[in-house]
């Protein structure tokens, strides 16, 4: 065996023991990327991988200062003028196209100022089916979630469905838990020969109807909803009070919105976002409460 010879062999034989080697090591799985996905009406998020479901993360955080003049009659010490709030939230969204249609998840957390974490929204829809808890239907807000102030702007139990129509015509049937809308006077608030009315158990929910038109302009929307005035009193027996709202959103420029809005309740004060009471017994009478409420808001986005 001549030297060149002896070089193939030992070059020939280091290629056969890495070959054996490069044979043992494991094989990387291929990398599954990240996939932006969207849905209309519903925006952009990301694909969770392995499923079809596309997830939106988001939140806010928002803090605010009230001052509230004093009042005229009144010469406590003990009231707060000036108001400091701090608010925080997390939000999940999530949303797939399943064989029987879409289906969508939302869920969000929050808390303001050293409060405990709480639910602020959890519901389902479905082929035009909302259930779970959500702002009301009857509710015409006005500051996205940076304005508190008078005005129906409730979170409640609920069981609705929409129907969709052309040119941003939507129409809407919903079925809500009175909980959330009832106002009990308190021994202070009734004058008179009047007595206090108190709330008995339910046997009907609150009935919402709701008819809106959103376009490029903005949108306009009215509601109307009934509610059960079920006394603890048999001999007084169960009446029924209404609300109604009228509201506009208009699209000024470009992130910035005007919107207006009117409201009245009869027996339902929270409707109007306004009011103690919803009602005081007279006898065997129930005397319903009235309120109504105007607002007005320009938002703009930065």
């Amino acid at each position: 065996m001549n030297f060149k010879s002896m070089i193939l062999g030992s070059a020939a034989a280091l290629v056969a023991v890495s070959g054996a080697q490069a044979a043992d090591l494991p094989v990387a799985e291929p990398v599954d990327y990240v996939r932006i996905c969207d849905f209309d009406g519903w925006g952009t998020g990301i694909q969770i991988p392995g499923t079809e479901t596309c997830l939106k993360i988001g939140g806010y955080v928002r803090t605010q200062i009230d001052y509230s003049a004093p009042l005229v009659a009144s010469a406590e010490r003990t009231e707060d003028h000036i108001n400091f709030y701090a608010k925080g939230y997390l939000k999940f969204d999530a949303i797939n196209d399943t064989e029987y249609g879409v289906l969508r998840s939302f869920i969000d957390f929050g808390a303001t100022g050293g409060s405990d974490l709480s639910v602020g929204k959890a519901y389902i829809q479905f082929n035009g089916f909302t259930m779970g808890y959500v702002g009301s239907f009857y509710d015409n807000t006005l500051g996205a979630g940076f304005f508190d102030g008078p005005g129906s702007d409730v979170t409640t139990r609920l069981f609705a469905y929409t129907m969709s129509g052309g040119n941003g015509f939507s129409a809407t049937l919903s079925l809500e838990d009175r909980d959330a809308r009832e106002k009990e006077s308190d021994d202070h608030t009734i004058t008179g020969t009047t007595t206090r009315f108190v709330y008995g158990g339910k046997t009907a929910p609150d009935v919402v109807a709701a008819v809106s038109v959103s376009q490029g302009w903005g949108s306009i929307k009215a509601s109307a909803a009934v509610h059960q005035l079920r006394s603890t009193l048999a001999a007084v027996g169960t009446d029924y009070g209404y609300g109604a709202s009228l509201g506009a959103s208009f699209n000024i420029m470009s992130g910035t919105t005007f919107k207006v809005q009117g409201q009245y309740a009869h027996g339902a004060v929270s409707y109007a976002g306004y009011g103690s009471h919803d009602a005081e017994i007279d006898g065997s009478d129930i005397k319903k409460s009235k309120a109504w409420s105007a607002l007005a808001a320009l938002t703009h986005a930065w």
